[in-house]
């Protein structure tokens, strides 16, 4: 098994735009040599498109809210299409707005060889008041020739916004957009990518793009991911 695991709110303007959401807005382009590139995939189907990492090498995490169906795919840096051959979610109903439990990890059909992220624990979340990085494709299709890939600075503003979730700033004057949901929150350690949270949506709950926004806490479920890619690698053998 190649999972790794490690161990103030400021009020601000929530930016809103009526066109369908692109990449993150005002983010940075990444470059092929990022670490972030070759782990963050799209999610892609007729009917939704979300963002998703890599944590392993047949399996995605995301936000338990993205809509999966017969044609969703992840694609990965490369435009390869890779099909959906499992979704599975926490044994944990929504308690709140708040509290919504919003992960998901997909099987693909195939290994993907690689890197993989790294899953932080509560020790190796970011504390209040430090910055760190997210990354989205924001609903738009990877293509060889378009690598709508995008990551943007966001600070931590409350770690224990619940105790599924995380509420962050992103640097200005940048937002955070429908499509990215999904994608990873993360910090970087000696290259290796760690994933401290999964882009759920905007803190006021209604935005299309927002600089104000919530991440599913991936220390919340350390164990049942640990478990669930434990035992799908354990049933193919």
């Amino acid at each position: 098994m190649r999972l790794l695991l490690v161990s103030g709110l400021h009020i601000v303007a929530v930016l809103s735009i009526a066109q369908a959401a692109l990449a993150v807005s005002n983010g940075q382009k990444v470059a092929p040599a990022d670490p972030i590139r070759s782990l963050t995939v799209s999610i892609y189907s007729y009917d939704d498109d979300c963002t998703g990492v890599s944590i392993a090498p047949q399996f995605i995490l995301t936000a338990r809210h993205c809509r999966i169906d017969s044609t969703t795919r992840v694609f990965f840096s490369t435009a390869r299409p890779y099909k959906i051959t499992g979704h599975f979610v926490p044994n944990v109903n929504r308690v709140t707005a708040k509290d919504e439990h919003d992960l998901a990890i997909l099987r693909i059909a195939t290994d993907v060889a690689g890197p993989v992220a790294a899953i932080a624990d509560q020790a190796a979340t970011p504390k209040n008041g430090t910055m760190s990085w997210m990354a989205g494709y924001g609903g738009r299709k990877i293509r060889i020739r378009n690598e709508p890939l995008r990551k943007l600075a966001v600070k931590m503003s409350d770690r224990d916004y619940s105790p599924s979730a995380v509420a962050v700033q992103t640097a200005a004057p940048g937002a955070v957009c429908d499509g990215d949901s999904g994608g990873p929150g993360y910090t970087e350690r000696d290259g290796r990518i760690i994933v401290w949270g999964i882009d759920s949506g905007p803190l006021d709950g209604r935005s299309t793009c927002a600089s104000l926004e919530v991440f599913a806490k991936v220390a919340s479920e350390h164990d049942w991911i640990e478990k669930i890619i434990s035992d799908q690698q354990l049933a193919r053998f």
